[in-house]
């Protein structure tokens, strides 16, 4: 399916005055989210604790089932973004060298080097002994929705040593239940490292494998202030005109264009 230029995503006041505020947006572990499915490998039943996910929809259509779901019953708020509403990085492994550049410049450059991430070490102590695969081709996935448990493995094994790992299907469908979602996802994968044991056979660090650990761990990535100009900003049908208010001298303050809506849905 061809990627839609806009995507949609539904939270509440509070919530998107912390976004605008820091100019971030949160990726939360996958096993932190509403649906197993999507995080469940038939030999690893906690494969997305690996995988952190921040999800958007496409329809542009105000949805009453996401207003509830997602916009606090119609207390909360619906923003639009373009696709890829980050700064983007281009890691020069070689040179030990990391240099920001453009949405306009991203086909200069080796996309297999270029993250939404501007300092590896952020990911710390992570970083030793995962790999972090956020890639902009890999990064944006529609979600596909059905009723059948990931028949992939997560983990591949061959005479007791690990030969590589699955990863197509995590994090990327959903229950059918869910359809109505119309779901985008932007997702970080921590891929863990190969370490050889003392006798040279091979074992796998599993440092985010306890399900709360991976709760905890929170990621922030940095939005690219021109990308939010001209943002849709929609107002449940509940919001206070102090909260509306609130939100758009926010919006003012941090020299964000902006079109205000009122939803034409009532909750």
């Amino acid at each position: 399916m061809k990627k839609p230029d806009y995507l949609y995503h539904y939270t509440s006041v509070s919530s998107f005055q912390t976004i605008m505020e820091n100019q971030t947006l949160m990726f939360s572990c996958l096993c932190d989210l509403d649906d197993e499915i999507e995080q469940t490998a038939v030999n690893m039943k906690h494969a997305g604790n690996y995988y952190f996910s921040n999800s958007w929809s496409s329809e542009n259509k105000e949805s009453k089932e996401m207003w509830i779901e997602y916009g606090n019953s119609g207390n909360g708020i619906r923003f639009s973004l373009p696709l890829f509403p980050f700064y983007y990085y281009f890691f020069d492994f070689d040179n030990k060298k990391i240099t920001r550049i453009t949405h306009e410049d991203i086909e200069k450059y080796d996309k297999n080097n270029i993250m939404p991430i501007k300092d590896i070490n952020y990911f710390k102590p992570l970083a030793s002994t995962h790999v972090i695969t956020p890639f902009i081709d890999d990064f944006l996935q529609e979600i596909q929705f059905n009723n059948e448990l990931n028949d992939r493995e997560y983990l591949k094994f061959s005479n007791g040593l690990l030969q590589g790992i699955s990863r197509q299907s995590i994090g990327r469908r959903k229950d059918i239940k869910w359809k109505f979602l119309n779901e985008w996802r932007y997702q970080i994968e921590f891929i863990p490292k190969v370490i050889l044991n003392s006798d040279k056979t091979e074992k796998t660090v599993l440092s985010l494998s306890d399900v709360e650990n991976a709760k905890k761990f929170k990621i922030y990535m940095d939005l690219c202030p021109s990308k939010m100009n001209n943002m849709e900003i929609i107002f449940g049908n509940k919001v206070s005109y102090n909260d509306k208010e609130k939100v758009k001298k926010l919006i003012i303050n941090k020299g964000i264009t902006a079109i205000f809506r009122e939803s034409e849905i009532i909750i």
